[in-house]
């Protein structure tokens, strides 16, 4: 959506939560926006909130729960809201409205750092640049495999978190099926079959009408949680 109170206007014609269809990407939104601020960890409530503000000058609260078993991440995601919000110009999440105001849980922020980088920052995943140079760090001392499985991990964690950001929904299946077959090539064990069953998920939906996402998600989360491990 091109700003929050589109959104908002969304949101107060549905009807109450118990009477909507449930479906995991129901309310999942990505957003341009202008910048982040007001970055606070609430001890209270174990949470990260912030407020945001789109081009028209409309503000939304944006919470994180803290999970410790994405501590590390959580952190990463922390720093760059307080030292880059400035710079953030997306934010993708699962959208509510909470006492008149409208609340994102985010699933990743992008800031442009510059003309040619953008950083994805993702409390579940931590960060990753599409920078040209980004991957390219320390490679001279690196055997071929150990540059062929750095390189293949950031392919993973950029087209990931471009995932998070625009949705299931949006993503073609072209990548994941080719990322599969990299794994495959790299000797990976568990990560081809879920890369593969998640890319003919995503080729499913072109072909059915009534496609449902529930299949893809679970297949999603495997990957997060193998991304996880992999770090």
């Amino acid at each position: 959506m091109d700003n929050f109170s589109q959104c908002q206007q969304r949101l107060d014609r549905l009807p109450p939560s118990y009477l909507c269809p449930r479906r995991f990407t129901e309310n999942l939104q990505v957003f341009p926006i202008r910048s982040i601020s007001d970055v606070e960890f609430d001890a209270v409530n174990q949470s990260l909130t912030a407020v945001v503000e789109d081009h028209s000058g409309a503000v939304a609260e944006l919470e994180v729960p803290f999970f410790s078993r994405s501590a590390d991440a959580f952190s990463e995601f922390e720093k760059q809201l307080r030292d880059h919000g400035l710079l953030a110009c997306f934010v993708s999440g699962h959208v509510q409205m909470s006492r008149g105001r409208l609340r994102i849980r985010p699933l990743a922020v992008i800031f442009q750092m510059g003309a040619e980088e953008r950083i994805a920052a993702s409390p579940w995943l931590g960060v990753s640049s599409s920078h040209a140079d980004s991957g390219l760090r320390d490679t001279k001392n690196r055997s071929p495999i150990e540059s062929s499985i750095q390189g293949f991990t950031t392919d993973l964690q950029t087209k990931t978190a471009e995932t998070l950001l625009i949705g299931l929904q949006s993503q073609s299946p072209m990548p994941y099926h080719e990322l599969a077959g990299s794994a495959e090539r790299l000797g990976f064990a568990r990560l081809p079959s879920t890369l593969k069953a998640l890319g003919e998920e995503l080729t499913l939906r072109s072909e059915q009408r009534n496609w449902k996402s529930n299949h893809a998600v679970q297949q999603f989360a495997q990957l997060i949680m193998l991304l996880r491990v992999m770090e």
